[in-house]
């Protein structure tokens, strides 16, 4: 069964602190502590992308798990900020890294969702494939797509990246998922003309609504009651 096998990640150094934009917002440190829950973001440096991003996660990964890279079949990578269009950031980051030719790469063009919908395909695609080894990415730097004058935005997107080895004998193993998708409110989160909108409220009325439910589900799939889970994090 192909499961996750060891995780790695990547922070670029920079860090802006909300602290420091409660005048300019008129909002509080308990607004802050309370309601936003980030007190810093990361922010990737002048000319570090996604494809940077990526990179970094990846030898963050193997210097932990010590995995050979030539054994990797399949480097999928979730984004939904490439630095271009053509190629796709998986190509791109395999070259850098040195992948073998016979690696498998596709994108994935997720947000928040993507991880989740990642472990599915990944895992599905490598064991329907016959494959051994693979490597899950996300990278955004979603500072490139913010407008720094809009709190309701600026004060909670970073940057940052991600990896995660998928294998077999893993280390944690993938349960049922649910999905679920709502079309109708797809402008309430958008990208339009270079510049993230978001309709706060209407995002987290939606995840107090809709998550609950998808955890219930997530249980119920799974024979898992909530009684027996230690932690929760959402």
């Amino acid at each position: 069964m192909i499961g996750i096998r060891a995780l790695g990640a990547y922070l670029p150094a920079q860090r802006i602190a909300n602290r420091d934009r409660l005048e300019k917002f008129a909002i509080s440190e308990e607004f802050i502590e309370q309601r936003i829950g980030m007190r810093r973001l990361a922010v990737c440096a002048p000319g570090e992308g996604t494809t940077a991003l990526g990179v970094r996660a990846f030898e963050a990964l193997a210097d932990h798990a010590r995995f050979d890279r030539a054994a990797v079949q399949a480097l999928i990578v979730v984004t939904q900020n490439p630095d271009r269009n053509i190629p796709h950031a998986s190509a791109e980051m395999h070259g850098r890294l040195g992948l073998g030719e016979g690696c498998a790469c596709f994108d994935i063009s997720l947000g928040c969702s993507g991880y989740v919908y990642a472990l599915s395909v990944a895992s599905a695609f490598m064991e329907a494939n016959g494959m051994e080894l693979g490597v899950l990415v996300t990278a955004d730097p979603y500072s490139r797509i913010l407008d720094p004058e809009d709190k309701n935005t600026c004060l909670l997107f970073g940057d940052g990246a991600s990896a995660t080895l998928l294998g077999r004998d893993p280390a944690f193993a993938l349960g049922k998922f649910t999905f679920g998708t709502a079309g109708k409110q797809a402008g309430e989160l958008a990208c339009d003309a270079g510049r993230l909108y978001m309709n706060g409220r209407a995002v987290f009325n939606f995840a107090a609504k809709y998550v609950p439910l998808d955890v219930a589900e997530a249980l119920r799939r799974n024979g898992v009651r909530a009684q027996d889970i230690d932690v929760f994090v959402f």
